[in-house]
C-alpha cells in the first residue's frame, strides 16, 4: 500500500495521494424491480427483520431462481444426461456385480430404556445387486 502511494506521488505529486472518486458514483443500482419490491416488503414486516436476515432471505430466493435458470440452460445446451447428473436429487448407481457396493446408516435409536442403560444404536446395511438392463 505504501509502495502504491509512493508511485502515485512520483507520478502525480500531491494530487496523486488524494482519494479517487468512485467510477460508479451517482449511478443507480442495477437490481430488478422484483428484487427491490421483495427487499421493501421484507423490511416493512413486523416484527422488523435485521438487515442480515433480509439479505439472507433475498439471497436464498435469488439463488433458487438462478438455479432454475441454470438448470434450464444446462438442459438446453448440454442435454438431458448433463441435466440429470447436475441437478437430480437421487443419484442412481449401477454395481458391476452383486455386493460390489454397500450402503450403510448408523444412528442412535431414539428410545429411553427403563434399566438406565445407554441408548441402543440402529444400523442398517443394504447390498446392491447387479442391475441388468434389458435391451
Amino acid at each position: 500500500m505504501v509502495q502504491r502511494w509512493i508511485k502515485q506521488y512520483r507520478e502525480k505529486g500531491l494530487a496523486g495521494l488524494a482519494n479517487a472518486k468512485r467510477s460508479d458514483k451517482g449511478t443507480s443500482r442495477k437490481l430488478e424491480d422484483a428484487v427491490i419490491q421483495l427487499i421493501e416488503d421484507l423490511s416493512l414486516q413486523k416484527p422488523p427483520h435485521s438487515m442480515a436476515a433480509i439479505f439472507c432471505q433475498v439471497t436464498t430466493i435469488a439463488t433458487a431462481q438462478l438455479c432454475a435458470c441454470v438448470a434450464l440452460v444446462t438442459m438446453a445446451h448440454q442435454g438431458a444426461a448433463a441435466y440429470r447428473e447436475a441437478f437430480d436429487l437421487l443419484y442412481r448407481r449401477e454395481a458391476p456385480h452383486s455386493n460390489a457396493m454397500w450402503q450403510a446408516d448408523h444412528c442412535e435409536f431414539p428410545i429411553l430404556l427403563l434399566d438406565g442403560a445407554d441408548k441402543p444404536y440402529f444400523t442398517a446395511m443394504m447390498g446392491c445387486l447387479k442391475i441388468v438392463r434389458l435391451l
